[in-house]
C-alpha cells in the first residue's frame, strides 16, 4: 500500500485546526455581548480619525489661543518698555529743567537781595541828601536871622549912640 502523502503543509494544518478551534469558541460564547462589543470596537476603531481630528482641531485652537496670548504679552510687554523709556525720558528731561529752574531760583534771589541792598542803599542816600538839605537850609535860616538880629543890634547901638551926643 502506498502512503499517500497529504497536500497541506504542517504550518497550513496548524493554522486550519486554530481557526475551527475560534470558529468552535466563538459559536459556543453568548452571541449577543459578542456580537455588540465586537461592533461597539470597529465603530470606536472607525470613529478614531474623528477623535483624532477632534483632538488635532482642539489643539490647532489652543496652539492659536495661546500664540494670540504670547503676541498679545509680547506687545503688551514691548509697549510697557516703550512707556518705561519714555518715563525714563521724561524724568531725565524734568531733572535738567529742575536743576534749571534751581539755577534761575538762586540767580533771581541774588537779584532779589542786590536789588534789595541797592534800595537800602538808596534810601539811606535819599535821607543823608534829605538831612543835608535841611540842615543847610536851617544854617541859611540861622545865618539870615543872625545877621538881622546882629544889623538890628548895631542899628540900636547906632541909634543910642546918635541920641548920647545930641544931648
Amino acid at each position: 500500500m502506498q502512503h499517500k502523502r497529504s497536500t497541506f503543509s504542517r504550518f497550513q494544518l496548524a493554522v486550519f485546526r486554530a481557526a475551527a478551534v475560534c470558529i468552535v469558541l466563538l459559536a459556543l460564547l453568548p452571541a449577543e455581548g459578542v456580537k455588540a462589543g465586537i461592533i461597539e470596537r470597529i465603530q470606536q476603531i472607525y470613529e478614531m480619525p474623528e477623535h483624532v481630528d477632534r483632538l488635532q482641531q482642539s489643539y490647532d485652537e489652543t496652539k492659536q489661543q495661546l500664540d494670540a496670548s504670547r503676541a498679545q504679552l509680547e506687545r503688551a510687554l514691548a509697549e510697557s518698555a516703550a512707556n518705561a523709556q519714555r518715563l525714563a525720558e521724561a524724568e531725565a528731561r524734568m531733572a535738567e529743567e529742575n536743576r534749571q529752574l534751581r539755577q534761575n531760583n538762586e540767580a533771581l534771589q541774588t537779584m532779589v537781595r542786590q536789588l534789595e541792598q541797592e534800595r537800602q542803599r538808596q534810601a539811606i542816600r535819599n535821607r543823608q541828601i534829605a538831612s543835608t538839605a535841611l540842615t543847610a537850609a536851617a544854617l541859611a535860616l540861622l545865618y539870615f536871622a543872625i545877621t538881622r538880629i546882629v544889623r538890628y543890634m548895631m542899628w540900636r547901638r547906632g541909634q543910642r549912640g546918635l541920641r548920647g551926643g545930641v544931648k
